[in-house]
């Protein structure tokens, strides 16, 4: 019959092996190493209720930076006798009225200009994704343009210059090896960029230039409708519905292409 030990023995008796091995080897005694007592209201939900503050932190300066008032939950009452069905309804409301807002701020169009341009007149989340995809792929089209030109980079680089990195090592802000050669990188990138100029053909010249300050060098809108006109023909020239408009047919292409 098998006698069965519980953890208490089982660690007992490791202790007692480790012992006799030490005293065997004639090696000198170490000192116990004390683990830190840690509060249990400080384990990981301590940890994710942090992380999770500095995130709601993080979408009310976005809140504030759009203009928009956030919803605050009113405190409960310290008498317990004080807090009445309607006050704990309101609270109720409040509370899930903050959370669709926070919600909204989370979507990654709140975190440029011209993307908070977009969502104040655009409501449905369909749109607002094909609108974003359009802000999005213009400006991968610019970055390619720059990096084929060798051109600096249009935004500020925290640290870049401080703390350069290592001759073979990559970090996320590393491009991804690309086999072309230079000839063939320049080529293609100046026709997506034409190929971006053509789609924005069907709005007039104001709109487009709206479009393009607001979007690659995330400048302040001032005109939130022209944007949305200018987005909505990229959307289209990437689905494959192309829309010209004959009044700015050549003057569209040749402001866009002769602009860094």
């Amino acid at each position: 019959m098998t006698k069965a030990y519980s953890k208490r023995q089982r660690r007992l008796a490791r202790r007692k092996k480790q012992e006799a091995a030490r005293q065997a080897a004639n090696l000198p005694e170490l000192a116990p190493i004390q683990k830190p007592v840690q509060p249990r209201h400080k384990g990981r939900f301590a940890r994710a209720a942090t992380e999770a503050g500095a995130d709601i932190a993080a979408l009310e300066a976005r809140c504030r930076q759009a203009g928009i008032e956030i919803v605050t939950v009113p405190n409960a009452p310290k008498k317990p006798g004080d807090d009445t069905n309607e006050l704990r309804e309101a609270r109720r409301q409040a509370r899930h009225r903050r959370a669709l807002q926070m919600r909204d701020m989370r979507a990654p169009w709140n975190g440029c200009e011209a993307g908070r341009a977009m969502a104040r007149l655009i409501g449905d989340e369909r749109e607002r994704g094909a609108l974003w995809d359009a802000i999005q792929h213009m400006r991968a089209v610019w970055l390619a343009y720059d990096r084929a030109m060798v051109a600096p980079h249009r935004h500020a680089q925290c640290l870049r210059l401080l703390a350069p990195t290592e001759a073979m090592q990559a970090d996320a802000s590393t491009p991804p090896s690309d086999p072309r050669s230079e000839a063939e990188r320049y080529r293609q990138a100046k026709a997506a960029r034409e190929t971006v100029a053509r789609w924005l053909r069907g709005v007039v010249v104001r709109d487009a230039m709206i479009c393009i300050s607001v979007v690659i060098d995330d400048a302040r809108c001032r005109d939130a409708e022209a944007l949305i006109r200018a987005l909505r023909c990229v959307a289209d020239g990437m689905a494959g519905r192309e829309k010209r408009n004959p009044a700015s047919m050549g003057q569209v292409a040749e402001r866009l292409l002769t602009s860094p």
